[in-house]
């Protein structure tokens, strides 16, 4: 049961790089609008602030992944 939720709600670092690269709409799929709208506003930091994103890509979506995971554990031990 934990696989098939976690491979549901789960993100692709690889993924999430390409889409920082490319079209950098990343934070709003790991769920940090408010980031996402002033990185479009400042046209992503005048190119600096876009570097730092392609740079910690891979990582915010490992960090977001174990907090799927840890919600994930949670409340299959509340159900049970």
């Amino acid at each position: 049961m934990f696989v098939e939720e976690f491979s549901r709600k789960s993100k692709s670092p690889v993924l999430m790089l390409v889409l920082a690269i490319f079209f950098p709409i990343q934070l709003i799929l790991l769920g940090k609008i408010g980031l996402q709208i002033a990185f479009w506003f400042t046209l992503g930091g005048f190119g600096i602030w876009w570097f730092i994103e392609v740079c910690l890509a891979m990582k915010r979506t490992r960090e977001f992944n174990e907090d799927v995971a840890k919600g994930i554990i949670r409340d299959m031990k509340i159900m049970s």
